[in-house]
């Protein structure tokens, strides 16, 4: 079993990367509709295949379940001069987002930045909530003359710079 970060009566944080079962249930799981647009503007019209891409390349992979159901999945993908970090949730999350989930955020990131590696990504700018979220974590986004646009949908790219020592 994967190790569980946190764990309350309803809800939990858990690693599934070497849960084959866990991902199965994961790529299942009914994906918030912007995630959906930021999905297939960047890489065509069907977003299953770069969530399950996405599942498969992530050198680590953590599920929240709410209620025992996996309501959103996040992952690290490691890379030469940086790591992706990515994330995709249910409705259900949005809805519950300031008061739980966020609440853990903090821990999430500081398992990534043990990889020693700065984070990077790109998110599409309608997402207001994640992007909310990504500035309350302490990412820093691209100057807005950097923002481009793919098939119609505008994308801005984020970045966390570890402290140097």
């Amino acid at each position: 079993m994967g190790e569980i970060l946190l764990k309350n009566k309803n809800y939990y944080l858990k690693s599934i990367v070497d849960e084959p079962e866990e991902i199965k249930k994961a790529k299942m799981m009914k994906v918030r509709n912007i995630d959906i647009k930021e999905m297939e503007s960047l890489y065509g019209d069907n977003y299953q295949i770069l969530f399950n891409q996405s599942i498969d390349s992530s050198d680590l992979l953590w599920a929240f379940y709410i209620d025992n159901k996996i309501e959103l999945v996040f992952g690290l993908a490691f890379r030469d001069k940086f790591n992706i970090p990515w994330m995709v949730s249910t409705d259900k999350v949005q809805k519950m987002f300031p008061y739980l989930f966020t609440r853990y955020s903090k821990k999430i990131l500081e398992i990534f930045k043990e990889y020693g590696k700065p984070l990077f990504n790109v998110i599409m700018v309608d997402n207001e909530i994640a992007i909310r979220w990504l500035k309350w974590l302490g990412f820093k986004f691209a100057p807005v003359h950097k923002i481009f646009e793919k098939n119609g949908i505008k994308f801005i790219s984020f970045k966390y710079e570890l402290d140097k020592k």
